[in-house]
């Protein structure tokens, strides 16, 4: 039997974090950090995310993206990491970005984040790919990542899949 994946595409802060955070849950088949491209604007990183909707919903996925970093922000790092929600399909952004303002309207803080159709994502250079699982030791992992994995542990513990 085949399984039904789809693909979202999430921006928001550094693609090593983002990578780590969606790669310790269920349902996610496979993260790729890489860029996408904005046109005329700087490229903003982001992670091409396959998942099983059976195991883990768009929402979900979403909430803890929204959950993990300061999507609430409107600071001058934005410009580089925007809060952003990417699908191929133009008519998956209306209903992502319907799916963002239920979230953002059952927050306790305002969330700024978008949905658009993805223009184009290019994959980053194979020694950034799945970088806490390589060396989970490394200063930044300690500093940043693990403790995004411990709040995600903590938040959805049946979603989260230990890696290492």
């Amino acid at each position: 039997m085949n399984e039904q994946i789809q693909t979202l595409y999430f921006s928001g802060y550094c693609y090593w974090s983002m990578e780590a955070v969606f790669t310790h849950l269920k349902g996610v088949r496979e993260t790729i950090a890489g860029w996408i491209s904005q046109g005329e604007s700087a490229d903003i990183e982001a992670v091409r995310i396959d998942f099983s909707p059976k195991e883990i919903d768009a929402t979900t996925l979403i909430e803890i993206h929204l959950a993990m970093h300061s999507s609430a922000a409107k600071t001058g790092i934005k410009k580089r990491y925007p809060t952003r929600v990417f699908s191929h399909k133009a008519s998956n952004t209306k209903l992502l970005q319907s799916l963002i303002e239920d979230i953002s309207r059952n927050s306790e803080r305002k969330c700024y984040c978008k949905s658009e159709r993805l223009s184009t994502f290019h994959p980053a250079k194979s020694q950034y790919q799945n970088y806490y699982l390589k060396g989970p030791e490394k200063p930044y992992c300690q500093q940043y990542i693990r403790p995004k994995l411990e709040q995600l542990n903590k938040r959805w513990p049946k979603l989260f899949t230990a890696k290492i």
